[in-house]
Order: structure tokens, then sequence, then C-alpha cells
């Protein structure tokens, strides 16, 4: 066999992370992050319990997330008669999938720092936070008039304010993802 050209005394290979050692799966997977696309500290009401305004802001997100799972599952049932088997599969896949998709969102609004301009104006924490207390009351609102099943507004009211309530969500949250504008002491 003849000899090779490719050097055989190779140096190690520089960790890309910068750690010594780290999991099989940091090593390996060093992007990996798993299939939520949230961060679940986002909703660790213990973590801030020293800061009212993040206790606040936590507990509004939790508030439109659970009661908006809840008014999904409610949907859900109330939308699928019988032995309606696919309508109950594709149901339940829809209301778990955009739950995850809500989880997000709200994520994204109640980690945002910093301002954005918006039309001219400077939007910051402050306006998100009162963006997710505002929300957290409709959908108590939404939650009351689903079981009570009487909407000021009808039928037409209730749906309109549950798809303007996701759009708005989504906005808030595409707001949130822009670059913050940079500190001016001007």
């Amino acid at each position: 066999m003849a000899p090779s050209a490719f050097p055989q005394g190779l140096p190690p290979r520089p960790d890309p992370s910068g750690s010594s050692g780290g999991s099989w799966k940091d090593r390996n997977c060093p992007g990996f992050r798993t299939c939520l696309w949230f961060d679940w500290d986002a909703y660790n009401l213990a973590a801030s319990k020293d800061d009212k305004a993040m206790l606040a802001r936590r507990v509004c997100q939790w508030v439109v997330r659970v009661i908006y799972a809840m008014l999904g599952v409610l949907g859900l049932v109330r939308g699928v008669y019988g032995a309606n088997v696919a309508g109950w599969v594709v149901g339940a896949v829809i209301v778990v999938i955009s739950c995850f998709c809500m989880s997000h969102f709200l994520a994204g609004i109640g980690q945002a720092s910093g301002w954005r301009k918006v039309l001219g104006r400077l939007v910051g924490r402050w306006h998100f936070d009162i963006f997710l207390a505002a929300s957290a009351l409709i959908f108590v609102g939404l939650l009351a008039a689903n079981v009570i099943h009487s909407f000021p507004l009808g039928a037409v009211g209730y749906l309109t304010t549950w798809y303007g309530m996701w759009v708005l969500i989504v906005l808030v949250w595409w707001i949130t993802t822009w670059s913050p504008e940079p500190e001016s002491y001007l």
C-alpha cells in the first residue's frame, strides 16, 4: 500500500461552543433547541417575585394562555358532534398547535425590552404591559360570554373579538421582533 498524502497527526478540533466538555447533544447538535419555540422562563412566576411589573406581566400571560386553551377546547367540544372522529382529531391538532403559537407570541411580548418606533412614535415596555393586561381582561370577558352563552354584540361580535385578538397579539409580537431603537442621550 502506498503512503497517504493525507497528514496523519492532526491537531484536535476546537470546540465551537467554547466549553471544554459538555454533553453528547451539545457537542453533536450545537444549535439544537427542542420543538418549543419559546422559553419556559418567560412564564416562570417564581422568578419574578421581586419585580412586581414582571409578575403582573406573567400573570396576564398565564391568564391569556389558560383561557385561550379553555376556549379552544370548548369550541372543539361544541363544534364537533357525535362520532365524527376525523373532526375530533383535526380539531384537537389545531387547538394544540394554536396554543403553542399563542404561547410563543405571548412569550415574545412578555420578554420584549427597549423601545420600538411604530408609526413615528416610540413604544416600550410600559405599552406592552398595558397590552397584556388589556388582553387578559378581554379574554376573561370572552370566557364569561362563552360560559353564559351571551355576548353583548352577538355571535358575530364574539368571533370578531376572538379573531381580532389573534391578529392584535400577532401584530404586537411582530413589533417586538423589531430591533430596539438605540439609546439617545440628547
